[in-house]
Formats: C-alpha cells, sequence, structure tokens
C-alpha cells in the first residue's frame, strides 16, 4: 500500500481533512482519513508526505475537443455560426498527421493541468489513440453531423462507421467509447432518433450541444435560417417549431446516459425538467464567453440539483486545456452577475460533478475506498498560492498546470515532474510498469 498525505485532503463527497491521508492498492482507493490514524494502521505501508499541498481527485474535463489543441482562440468576436464556418475552414486544410500531434498535444497538456478523465468530442476520431498514448481515462464520442435535408441519413451514418473503425483499436476499459450528435443545429430529428435508438440498444453514452446561443433557438423556431459550413447559402431543413428542450425530449433524448454541453439558452422550467430527467450536463464558462452566447444559470442548476459538471471545450474556445483556467472563469463571471457560485462547489463541480453528469460517479471523482485511485496534488508552497489559508479558494483562485505536483491515474503517478515517486515509492510510478 502507498498512504498519500497532505496538510488538505479534499474527498469532495465529504468535508476536507486537515493533515489528512490517502491509501492506494493497485488502482483503487482502500482508505482516507487522517494521516496520523492512517499511518498507525498500516505501519509497514510506503509513505510520500506532500506536505504543504493539496490532495484531490483528478480533474475530469467533462467536454473537450482535443482535435483543437493546436487552433487557440479561433478568430474571437464572431457569432456561433459564422465562427463554425471558419472553423470548418481552418479544419478543411489540415492533414491527418497536423490532428494527430494536435490530439497528443492537448491530452499532455491535459495530463500535465491535474486532469484525469477527458470526455472528448471527436470530428477526426483521433482523440482515443491520444487518451490511450498518454493513460488518461476517457470516453471518446465520435462526432455526427447531417442536418440538410439534401444529406440521406444513411450518408452522416456511414461516416460515424469510419470514424469507430479508426478508434477501436484505442478502445479498452480505461477508454471508452459513446456517440455525439453533434447539435440540434447540425443534426435532424431522423438521425437523432436513429442514434438515440442504437445508444439504448448498445449501452453508448451520448453527449450532445444544446442550447448553446440564440441564433440555435431561433433556428429552431423557423425565426431564421442557419448558414452551411460546407455549402454556399443556407442550410436545407424543416424547423420543429420548438426550443432546443423540449425538442430534444420530445425525441426521447432526455434521459440518463446522455449528455448535454452548453445549456446557456434555457429557461426556469427547462432547468428544471433537465433536472428531472437524469441527464448530465457540462457548462463551458469561457467558451461561452469566448462565443458570446450568454451565461449559463448556473447557480439555478445547482440549486437544482442538476448532474452538472465543468469542460474546457476546445482550445480553439477557450485557451488553455485547464480546470484551474475554467473555475476561475466560472466564478468572475458568475459573480459579476451576482449569481454568486462558490469556490468549494466550483471544485465540486470539476471533479466528482464531471463524474456525475458522465454517469461514471461510482468510479472516480471523488476520494472514497472503492473508487478508482486517480488524484491531483496542488503545491501549496508555490508562491503564487502562499497566503490561501482556504484549499477551495486556493485551487479557484490561484491554481494553474505550473502548481501541479503530481497526476495519477489508476494508482499509476503517470505526471511526476518533480520525481516524488522514487525510492520506496517507485512502484507506484509509470518507470515500474506500462500505463494502466
Amino acid at each position: 500500500m502507498l498512504i498519500l498525505s497532505a496538510h488538505f485532503v479534499l474527498p469532495i463527497a465529504g468535508p476536507p481533512l486537515e493533515w489528512g491521508a490517502v491509501g492506494v492498492e493497485g488502482d483503487r482507493i482502500v482508505t482516507v482519513g487522517l494521516a496520523r490514524h492512517l499511518l498507525r494502521d498500516h505501519p509497514s505501508a510506503a509513505h510520500l508526505d506532500l506536505r504543504n499541498a493539496i490532495l484531490l481527485p483528478g480533474f475530469v474535463n467533462a467536454h473537450a475537443h482535443l482535435d483543437y489543441s493546436k487552433m487557440r482562440a479561433v478568430v474571437p468576436g464572431l457569432s456561433l455560426p459564422n465562427w463554425i464556418i471558419e472553423l470548418t475552414r481552418r479544419k478543411q486544410a489540415c492533414s491527418e498527421e497536423y490532428f494527430l500531434r494536435s490530439v497528443r498535444h492537448g491530452a499532455a497538456e491535459c495530463l500535465h493541468a491535474g486532469i484525469t478523465t477527458v470526455a472528448d468530442c471527436s470530428d477526426t476520431a483521433l482523440a482515443a489513440q491520444a487518451l490511450h498514448e498518454t493513460g488518461l481515462r476517457g470516453i471518446a464520442y465520435p462526432e455526427v453531423f447531417g442536418i440538410d435535408e439534401r444529406d440521406p441519413l444513411e450518408t452522416s451514418l456511414a461516416r460515424l462507421a469510419e470514424k469507430e473503425e479508426r478508434q477501436r483499436p484505442w478502445l479498452s476499459d480505461r477508454v471508452r467509447p459513446g456517440i455525439s450528435p453533434h447539435a440540434p443545429y447540425s443534426v435532424r430529428a431522423a438521425l437523432f432518433e436513429s442514434l438515440n435508438t442504437r445508444a439504448l440498444d448498445e449501452g453508448l453514452p451520448l453527449m450532445i450541444h444544446l442550447a448553446e446561443a440564440r441564433e440555435e433557438v431561433r433556428m429552431l423556431l423557423g425565426e431564421n435560417q442557419w448558414k452551411s459550413p460546407i455549402r454556399e447559402g443556407m442550410v436545407r431543413y424543416t424547423p420543429p417549431m420548438a426550443r432546443p428542450v423540449p425538442y430534444l425530449d420530445g425525441l426521447g433524448l432526455l434521459r440518463p446516459g446522455v449528455t448535454f454541453i452548453h445549456c446557456v439558452q434555457v429557461t426556469h422550467a427547462e432547468v428544471t425538467r433537465l433536472a428531472e430527467s437524469g441527464a448530465g450536463i457540462v457548462t463551458c464558462p469561457r467558451s461561452n464567453a469566448f462565443l458570446g452566447v450568454g451565461i449559463a444559470p448556473v447557480r439555478a442548476m445547482l440549486d437544482a440539483r442538476m448532474r452538472l459538471g465543468l469542460g474546457t471545450d476546445g482550445a480553439c474556445s477557450s485557451g488553455p486545456l485547464s480546470m484551474f483556467e475554467e473555475m476561475r472563469a466560472g466564478w468572475f463571471i458568475h459573480r459579476s452577475v451576482g449569481a454568486t457560485v462558490t469556490t468549494r462547489e466550483l471544485v465540486e463541480m470539476a471533479t466528482l460533478g464531471g463524474a456525475r453528469a458522465l454517469h461514471r460517479e461510482d468510479e472516480f471523482g471523488s476520494l472514497e475506498p472503492g473508487k478508482l485511485a486517480d488524484l491531483c496534488a496542488v503545491s501549496l508552497s508555490d508562491g503564487v498560492m502562499s497566503g490561501c489559508d482556504d484549499p477551495f479558494d486556493a485551487l479557484v483562485m490561484c491554481g494553474s498546470a505550473e502548481t501541479v505536483l503530481f497526476t495519477m491515474i489508476g494508482g499509476k503517478a503517470l505526471w511526476d515532474p518533480h520525481g516524488l515517486f522514487t525510492g520506496p515509492c517507485a512502484a507506484y510510478s509509470p518507470q515500474s510498469s506500462q500505463p494502466p
């Protein structure tokens, strides 16, 4: 057994422990408690004393696009429809080798920032390879498009099959498959229904962008057309004459096993319905601000006890793939409009909340016996962090990838920039075995 002790241990599912410790054996957490008790009860265990640090579950990046990790901040200031056209234009000029470098870069960036799980939506279906190679835990959702009524349904399904075949060699119990019907503005009803039926039959998770922008709402209500990112002119499409949430509710998609991204343009009644449905929700504050789509009603979502997580979205609309940056943006944005979200709530959203949004809270997201040993540690001795006496405030206000001491996935320290896992702790470093 390895005992990791620190000034603060944040189980998330329970109150913080000052001078706490976590016991790890194999790929699982076996015990959590005060350091003096664990060291007394397990005298032969290897012990790594992190001293002035915070030990917490690894961050769950509940929505990302690793494809775009080398496309930072693409054309700020455009509306969502025009921005998608510009992003698509740039994508079409890039090779598969470029995107493979991009997903590898993004996966490594996540690992170095204390992220242990990534839920990735990928048009290239290359993200699964990067997750596998890096040792990250994740869900790889190949994206599906097909809104234009001129395109046969079979064409969209055939493209999905090609993407699934591309990522298949890299799947495992650690990197699992899903499907991402992209959004109501890019997927028509018949395609949604086909994919939902398959997901239910095969037990596959779905991830869908929903109610992101006002233009999306107006399109579905038949009030404006949507420009095609791949054709000259407008999309040919018969609108459902319904708002995004009721529209997908009518298609049977508001259910457990489905995770919705953004949910900015939602009413109070729609928040209640989403919470009741058991679906997961992921908010991306920096991306929402970058694209000018508005502020998600996170306070109302928390009060409704949603399965609410946090995601970086793609670097093309956020910047660094850092949950520290995402939490910090979330705090300031909501504070500025008087809808206060506490630092403790944000840390929970970035860990256990993300696991709940992905319907995986029984496996990871908190420090509890029996859960996977996915952890990270953050130094409080770093100059930027010094002076914070509350660990949640420290993480949200001052944390960064540079303050991460290590990232552990499945009991192996896959990121150990300071060489902490040497000597008696060498068995827990990746040098002694392959990544899980």
